[in-house]
């Protein structure tokens, strides 16, 4: 059975001494379901940052996944954001959130928006880290685990573009992301 092709967005390069991003083509790949749509919640981060700093681009940040942790069978990995540009900008809400297999095949559901405190708004200066907890089961319980993905893709709360990097994730009975909030464990 053959995939559907959805486009992509095409990469955005921050270039040094730009004030705007520039995109590389466009590419299309095969994927195994519909585009990413963030899952409903009543706790969904709104589109406008608090007190002046810009909303927190894609291409301002560098993804990448923290140290798991475990208790009662449950697995916890936060998603680690780092500002890579040369500005303030602002974060708040939940990330949208799929996992991606080695062939660029989307192998996950987006995560479920997980009930956490009311999401504030995380102010990240150049080089400063927030994170967002994803949360699985350790064994599947009810259903079945998902192979291990080679790639996390990330949408920023409220923002079109999306940024991707390598990370193994295996998650079992569903997926699960909390709110960005400051620093690098997701808590």
């Amino acid at each position: 059975m053959t995939q559907p092709a959805v486009t992509r967005p095409a990469p955005i390069t921050v270039v040094p001494n730009s004030p705007t991003p520039t995109s590389s083509v466009s590419t299309s790949v095969p994927v195994a379901t519909a585009a990413l749509t963030p899952a409903p919640a009543a706790t969904d981060a709104p589109e406008t940052q608090a007190a002046g700093d810009p909303p927190c681009r894609a291409a301002q940040l560098a993804g990448s996944l923290g140290a798991a942790q475990g208790a009662a069978g449950q697995r916890y990995q936060p998603i680690v954001f780092t500002n890579t540009s040369r500005q303030t900008c602002a974060i708040q809400g939940f990330p949208v959130v799929a996992l991606i297999d080695a062939a660029g095949n989307r192998i996950s559901d987006p995560a479920e928006n997980e009930e956490s405190a009311a999401p504030g708004t995380v102010a990240l200066a150049p080089g400063d880290v927030a994170s967002a907890l994803l949360h699985t089961t350790n064994a599947a319980v009810d259903g079945a685990c998902l192979a291990p993905s080679a790639m996390i893709s990330v949408q920023p709360p409220g923002q079109d573009d999306y940024l991707e990097f390598a990370g193994v994730y295996i998650a079992c009975d569903g997926l699960f992301v909390r709110a960005i909030v400051a620093g690098p464990t997701g808590e």
